[in-house]
């Protein structure tokens, strides 16, 4: 029926894919003057979900990377429970299809700009 819920789900990770700057928290559109005091990430309010990622990206204050997002939804995600853990490694990851869609110049600027950046703080 119109209207009707077929199906509902949590989420594993909740982070922002915006081009624009976003409160990590809320994601509400911010100022570059709106930051976290402990990380300088941008933050208007607090709240549960930006705690995951505050404490490493604290690390890398003044050291920014392009795909800031994509790093803190890859921080949530490491942080996630191992039941949830569970349930999001049996997905497919269609690595290859990315890889191959987005073009190497893609997928290197990924690659340095999230993957290498995280592993040199240590993550």
């Amino acid at each position: 029926l119109a209207g009707e819920t077929v199906i509902e789900d949590d989420a594993a990770v909740i982070a922002p894919a915006s081009g624009r700057l976003v409160c990590l928290e809320c994601f509400s559109p911010v100022s570059e003057n709106a930051k976290c005091e402990d990380c300088s990430l941008p933050l208007c309010c607090q709240g549960p979900r930006h705690k995951v990622e505050c404490r490493q990206m604290a690390r890398f204050i003044g050291e920014r990377t392009p795909s800031l997002y994509l790093s803190v939804a890859v921080l949530r995600l490491l942080a996630v429970d191992s039941g949830t853990w569970e349930l999001v490694d049996t997905l497919m990851d269609h690595l290859e299809e990315r890889k191959g869609d987005a073009g190497e110049g893609d997928w290197e600027k990924v690659d340095r700009g999230v993957i290498k950046y995280l592993m040199n703080g240590d993550v």
